[in-house]
Protein backbone atom coordinates (compact mmCIF):
# COMPACT_ATOMS: atom_id res chain seq x y z
CA UNK A 1 0.00 0.00 0.00
CA UNK A 2 3.05 2.69 0.13
CA UNK A 3 3.14 3.56 3.43
CA UNK A 4 5.81 4.95 5.30
CA UNK A 5 6.60 4.17 9.02
CA UNK A 6 4.61 7.08 10.23
CA UNK A 7 1.58 6.47 8.30
CA UNK A 8 1.25 2.76 9.45
CA UNK A 9 1.55 3.68 12.95
CA UNK A 10 -0.86 6.33 12.46
CA UNK A 11 -2.92 3.25 10.55
CA UNK A 12 -2.75 1.11 13.39
CA UNK A 13 -3.77 3.76 15.77
CA UNK A 14 -6.90 4.65 13.72
CA UNK A 15 -7.70 0.72 13.73
CA UNK A 16 -6.87 0.08 17.33
CA UNK A 17 -9.21 3.63 18.78
CA UNK A 18 -11.65 4.66 15.87
CA UNK A 19 -12.75 0.97 14.40
CA UNK A 20 -12.34 -0.96 17.49
CA UNK A 21 -12.55 1.10 20.75
CA UNK A 22 -15.33 3.83 19.28
CA UNK A 23 -17.47 1.97 16.89
CA UNK A 24 -17.47 -0.54 19.51
CA UNK A 25 -18.41 1.93 22.37
CA UNK A 26 -21.46 2.93 19.90
CA UNK A 27 -22.58 -0.51 18.91
CA UNK A 28 -22.16 -1.98 22.39
CA UNK A 29 -24.25 0.83 23.72
CA UNK A 30 -26.97 -0.03 21.24
CA UNK A 31 -27.27 -3.12 22.00
CA UNK A 32 -27.29 -3.02 25.33
CA UNK A 33 -30.13 -0.39 25.41
CA UNK A 34 -32.20 -2.78 23.03
CA UNK A 35 -31.00 -6.05 25.11
CA UNK A 36 -32.39 -4.68 28.37
CA UNK A 37 -35.48 -3.05 26.92
CA UNK A 38 -37.09 -4.84 24.21
CA UNK A 39 -35.26 -8.57 24.41
CA UNK A 40 -35.93 -9.26 28.10
CA UNK A 41 -38.63 -12.36 28.95
CA UNK A 42 -39.53 -10.81 31.98
CA UNK A 43 -38.73 -8.06 34.10
CA UNK A 44 -37.20 -10.17 37.01
CA UNK A 45 -34.30 -11.31 35.06
CA UNK A 46 -30.79 -9.54 35.74
CA UNK A 47 -30.01 -6.64 33.09
CA UNK A 48 -27.09 -7.55 30.39
CA UNK A 49 -24.31 -5.59 31.84
CA UNK A 50 -22.88 -2.98 29.41
CA UNK A 51 -19.58 -4.28 30.17
CA UNK A 52 -20.73 -7.77 28.68
CA UNK A 53 -22.29 -5.77 25.31
CA UNK A 54 -18.47 -4.66 25.26
CA UNK A 55 -17.21 -7.76 25.10
CA UNK A 56 -19.54 -9.35 23.01
CA UNK A 57 -18.40 -6.44 20.55
CA UNK A 58 -14.55 -7.33 20.93
CA UNK A 59 -15.30 -10.90 20.42
CA UNK A 60 -17.14 -10.45 17.15
CA UNK A 61 -14.63 -7.43 15.94
CA UNK A 62 -11.88 -9.96 15.76
CA UNK A 63 -12.78 -11.87 12.56
CA UNK A 64 -12.92 -9.09 10.38
CA UNK A 65 -10.22 -7.08 12.35
CA UNK A 66 -8.17 -10.27 10.54
CA UNK A 67 -10.15 -10.82 7.35
CA UNK A 68 -10.16 -6.73 6.57
CA UNK A 69 -7.14 -5.30 7.55
CA UNK A 70 -5.05 -8.98 7.34
CA UNK A 71 -5.94 -11.61 5.05
CA UNK A 72 -7.03 -8.76 2.50
CA UNK A 73 -4.15 -7.07 2.14
CA UNK A 74 -2.70 -10.22 0.48
CA UNK A 75 -4.79 -9.04 -2.26
CA UNK A 76 -4.70 -5.48 -2.26
CA UNK A 77 -1.72 -4.80 -4.74
CA UNK A 78 -2.11 -7.45 -7.60
CA UNK A 79 -6.02 -7.69 -7.77
CA UNK A 80 -8.85 -5.47 -5.05
CA UNK A 81 -6.94 -2.17 -6.35
CA UNK A 82 -7.52 -3.01 -9.87
CA UNK A 83 -10.45 -1.67 -11.82
CA UNK A 84 -12.22 -5.12 -12.78
CA UNK A 85 -15.39 -6.36 -12.33
CA UNK A 86 -13.58 -9.24 -9.92
CA UNK A 87 -11.62 -7.07 -7.84
CA UNK A 88 -14.90 -5.55 -7.00
CA UNK A 89 -16.54 -8.57 -6.09
CA UNK A 90 -13.61 -10.16 -4.15
CA UNK A 91 -13.28 -6.97 -2.33
CA UNK A 92 -17.28 -6.80 -1.66
CA UNK A 93 -16.85 -10.64 -0.87
CA UNK A 94 -14.13 -9.72 2.10
CA UNK A 95 -16.97 -7.06 3.63
CA UNK A 96 -19.95 -9.85 3.16
CA UNK A 97 -17.83 -12.29 5.08
CA UNK A 98 -16.51 -9.57 7.82
CA UNK A 99 -20.24 -8.42 8.34
CA UNK A 100 -21.70 -11.69 8.49
CA UNK A 101 -19.03 -13.20 11.14
CA UNK A 102 -19.67 -10.21 13.40
CA UNK A 103 -23.40 -10.37 12.89
CA UNK A 104 -23.29 -14.05 14.03
CA UNK A 105 -20.60 -14.17 16.97
CA UNK A 106 -22.70 -10.92 18.09
CA UNK A 107 -25.88 -13.71 17.83
CA UNK A 108 -24.30 -16.15 19.53
CA UNK A 109 -22.59 -13.72 22.54
CA UNK A 110 -26.67 -12.78 23.03
CA UNK A 111 -27.98 -16.15 22.61
CA UNK A 112 -26.19 -17.47 25.43
CA UNK A 113 -27.52 -15.72 27.75
CA UNK A 114 -31.25 -16.10 28.63
CA UNK A 115 -32.65 -12.45 27.85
Amino acid sequence: MGLNFLQSISFILYVVFVDCIFAGIIVASFLWIVTNRYLRSSSLEPDIEWGYAFDVHLNAFFPPLILLHFVQLFFYDWVISQPWFFSRLLGNTFWLCALSYYIYITFLGYNCKYI
